[in-house]
């Protein structure tokens, strides 16, 4: 069964060469969705894993927080009593980077006080509330 989603990043990259020489580019990625008979936020990791050249270049440019949209083959495996969610593929479009927060911290003291100000009167601006969905 084929299956296309997209969420966030969870972690690094992994790339490995196996034995035959084959490579493989492994990540996890967080789809967010809602239950609605108990009205909260859910999260559900799926294991990606890209083969040969298509991984090893997405290796190079998906990072921890990248937005990504996935295509691919679904399964699932089991191990001590889980159930992992797997999917195979050579489908995955990078949509987004991640949040700046880190490159912001090497910014001179100036523009984060400037980027705050600014910031604080958008927000301000901004007065209404989160979304009723």
């Amino acid at each position: 069964m084929y299956l296309s989603f997209g969420g966030r990043v969870g972690q690094d990259p992994e790339l490995k060469t196996i034995p035959s020489g084959s490579t493989v580019c492994n990540f996890s990625v967080a789809v967010s969705g809602f239950n609605r008979q108990a009205r909260e936020k859910t999260t559900t990791w799926v294991r990606v894993a890209i083969w040969g050249k298509r991984g090893e270049q997405l290796a190079g440019l998906i990072v921890k927080g990248s937005t990504v949209t996935v295509t691919g083959e679904f399964s699932t495996r089991e191990h001590n009593g889980k159930t992992y969610l797997e999917v195979t593929t050579g489908d995955v479009t990078l949509l987004g980077s991640p949040p700046r927060e880190q490159e912001e911290d090497d910014e001179p003291p100036q523009r984060q006080k400037a980027a705050q100000k600014n910031s604080k009167s958008a927000k301000d601006d901004d007065d209404y509330g989160d979304p009723p969905f």
